[in-house]
C-alpha cells in the first residue's frame, strides 16, 4: 500500500501478540470485503461453483 497503512496494521499486531506472549514469524493481512454478487448458478452450465462460498446477509 502506498500510505504505509498495511506495514502500521501489522506492526499493532506483532505487538499485541508479544503482550500476550505469543510469536509471530510471518503472516499475510488480506482484505476480506463482502462483495455484491451474481447468484453461482447463473453461469453458462448452470452449475454451482465449488470455489464460491456465501456468507449471511444482515444480523448474522
Amino acid at each position: 500500500m502506498k500510505n504505509g497503512l498495511q506495514e502500521k496494521l501489522f506492526a499493532q499486531v506483532v505487538t499485541t501478540l508479544t503482550e500476550k506472549g505469543l510469536i509471530l514469524k510471518k503472516g499475510t493481512i488480506v482484505d476480506s470485503t463482502i462483495i455484491s454478487a451474481p447468484s453461482s448458478t447463473k453461469n453458462k452450465e448452470k452449475k454451482r461453483d465449488p470455489d464460491a462460498h456465501q456468507t449471511p446477509k444482515g444480523n448474522a
